[in-house]
């Protein structure tokens, strides 16, 4: 059923609930990559050894694909309700996560049998396809503020300090699929440090009493 043009916005629960699932799907194909395929009797260990591609790509992306899930998670808490541009923005973001499997398991399969360049095109479409979905997801927050989507008593001055905290995220994963092709473990070490750097909840948006 088409959505009604200028319909109200509806309480968010249920996109909340649905992003959920997609985060959780993404996140669990991201394991059916490693696999041990043809190995030798007696030589299971080379076989799995061999798998250190594989592993370290699924690491890596767990750890930012569960990082955003947090964020995003985290996000919700102060968007209270959801019009149609909003759910479109939100879908944006999750069809770059959904997608993220993809870019994986080309670096695992550059790190395993490719060349230097390949190497370097591999994370540069990673990071290029995190950079994208940021820009869905500081859309998400950047629209739900201007549109008076969130909860109500939140102070403004933090409203725009956590817009600026989000749009870290977009320059750095930009910069980081253009650095690839210089250096592919700084690359690497931005979209992690990234990764890692978000697990640090936010404040509490509201005024102090």
């Amino acid at each position: 059923m088409a959505r009604v043009a200028g319909a109200p916005p509806r309480p968010a629960e249920r996109l909340e609930g649905f992003s959920d699932a997609v985060f959780a799907i993404a996140i669990t194909l991201l394991a059916l990559d490693v696999r041990v395929v043809g190995f030798r009797p007696g030589h299971l260990g080379a076989a799995v050894g061999h798998l250190w591609p594989q592993l370290l790509a699924y690491a890596a992306t767990f750890l930012i694909v569960g990082q955003v899930w947090a964020s995003h998670h985290g996000m919700f808490r102060w968007i209270d309700r959801a019009d149609h541009v909003l759910l479109l923005l939100d879908v944006g973001m999750l069809g770059c996560i959904a997608l993220q499997p993809f870019p994986t398991s080309l670096v695992a399969t550059a790190l395993s049998r490719g060349t230097a360049r390949d190497v370097a095109l591999a994370v540069s479409l990673y990071s290029g396809l995190l950079f994208v979905g940021g820009v869905f997801y500081n859309g998400v927050w950047r629209y739900a503020a201007r549109r008076g989507l969130l909860v109500d008593g939140l102070d403004p001055g933090r409203v725009r300090w956590q817009a600026r905290r989000y749009g870290i995220g977009v320059l750095v994963y930009l910069v980081a699929a253009a650095v690839a092709f210089v250096s592919v473990p700084v690359a690497i070490g931005l979209d992690l440090a990234l990764a890692v750097g978000y697990l640090i909840p936010s404040p509490n948006l509201r005024p102090r009493d």
